[in-house]
Formats: C-alpha cells, sequence, structure tokens
C-alpha cells in the first residue's frame, strides 16, 4: 500500500536551514548534522503518533442469528486482517456469567438460580445476551486485549535504532519489514533514507499525515536552532 501526501514546503526549507546552519556553526560534517535532523524528527514524529487502548471494544456481531440461535455469538471484538476489518466472536460458554440450553432454533434459555439444589431456567433473548457486554469477565476476555498497542509510536524509535544505535525502551518486538532504513555517502553526498513501513502508522498519527510531517519538520527544526544556541552559550563557534 503506498500513500501519497505533500509537506509543507516551507517547513521543510526551515529544516533543511537548521540542519546547515548546525554544521557551519558548530563546525561539524554532513554525518553528523544529518543523525541530528533524524533524531529530532523521528522524537517529533513520536510525539504526534497516538497510543491504541490496551484493549478492543466489545461489539455486537453483525449476525442476525446473533441473540436467537444459541449456537451463534452474541458480541465480539474488530480485528484487522490484511488491512480489513473483520468481526472476531467471542462465543458463550460462562462470558456472561450464566450456562445456556438449546432447547430448539429460536429457542434458548438462560439458568437463572438454583431452587433445592435443581436448575430454574428462564427464557432467553437478544435484550439478555446483549446485555451481557456490560459484564466485566466478557470485556477482560483475552481476545480483546491489544498486544501490540503502542508499536506505531515505538516504531520511530526503531528507525533511530537501525540508524544509529539508539537504545529503545519496550518489550514489542519488531516485526520484520516494519522499517527501512540506509545512510552513507560523505561532506555534501551525505544521505539518511528511512521510511515507517506499518500498514496502520498513518491512522495512528495525531492528525493528518500532511499536517502532522509539516508540524514535525517544524519542531524538529526548533529543537536544532535551541541545540545550537545551547552550545554557542557554552562558548562554542561564533554565532551567524
Amino acid at each position: 500500500m503506498s500513500i501519497k501526501f505533500e509537506v509543507d514546503p516551507l517547513s521543510l526549507a526551515a529544516f533543511q536551514y537548521q540542519m546547515k546552519r548546525f554544521a557551519t556553526i558548530l563546525k561539524k560534517d554532513a554525518p553528523k548534522a544529518l543523525k541530528v535532523g533524524t533524531t529530532y524528527f523521528c522524537r517529533s514524529m513520536i510525539a504526534r503518533t497516538k497510543i491504541s487502548p490496551m484493549r478492543r471494544e466489545i461489539v455486537e456481531n453483525p449476525n442476525p442469528r446473533a441473540g436467537i440461535d444459541k449456537r451463534v455469538a452474541t458480541h465480539g471484538v474488530i480485528r484487522y486482517r490484511n488491512g480489513k476489518p473483520v468481526f472476531v466472536p467471542i462465543y458463550r460458554g460462562g462470558q456472561y456469567g450464566a450456562i445456556y440450553r438449546f432447547v430448539g432454533m429460536g429457542n434458548v434459555e438462560m439458568l437463572g438460580r438454583r431452587v433445592n439444589g435443581k436448575p430454574e431456567y428462564i427464557p432467553y433473548s437478544r435484550e439478555d445476551a446483549l446485555e451481557g457486554a456490560n459484564l466485566p469477565s466478557l470485556k477482560k476476555h483475552k481476545k480483546t486485549i491489544i498486544y501490540r498497542s503502542g508499536m506505531a509510536k515505538l516504531s520511530w524509535n526503531w528507525i533511530l535504532r537501525s540508524l544509529y544505535g539508539k537504545s529503545v525502551k519496550g518489550n514489542i518486538r519488531q516485526p520484520g519489514g516494519s522499517i527501512f532504513t540506509n545512510k552513507g555517502g560523505s561532506g555534501y553526498g551525505a544521505f539518511v533514507r528511512f521510511k515507517n513501513n506499518l500498514r496502520y502508522v498513518t491512522s495512528a498519527l495525531k492528525g493528518s499525515p500532511s499536517a502532522v510531517m509539516s508540524e514535525a519538520f517544524v519542531a524538529a527544526s526548533n529543537q536544532i536552532r535551541k541545540a545550537v544556541e545551547r552550545s554557542l552559550a557554552k562558548g562554542g563557534a561564533k554565532k551567524r
């Protein structure tokens, strides 16, 4: 999947200018300036990338037989497979804190209580099933857990680790092919290339890709400028 978007040219020009200024004033070579620029840019993207909830929301089964046919789950979660939303059912069997029995198509009964040790069943309807979505036992089902919550935010750190060996905190394993990085050259021929290949990274951004990338370039430019000012305050090269 390829997504095209435009970045504000003024934001990009300001970013390039601050990297050149960093190299000139502090007498750093191009690879060092690129490292500083890339680091601040990725950090800006980290700040602009959302973390998903730890659990998926419980939703009703779109199957019209749900709540009528006992063999069909009434609730489940939405997961994404190949970029498309798919309903994944959470089947009954205690999730609602009750026991069911199937007494014919369209006739399901639920164990209400036990009287003198004997089970007493009551009619079971779709409305009864829908109330089950509020039970903590259903919301805590393992299918609701998002095991890789925060991966989109973490992916920008993976880029820095791949390029410059930066340490990355977190216990989420990096999927193969999730990022692409490359660097090389020297002087005016120095370059850094990277690409975030996570399928859903753009949907995790705090705004449209164009707006967020433009904001990140502005923020990174400001950080580079401040780095130069701090160095000058400590007695660095002459300000220009």
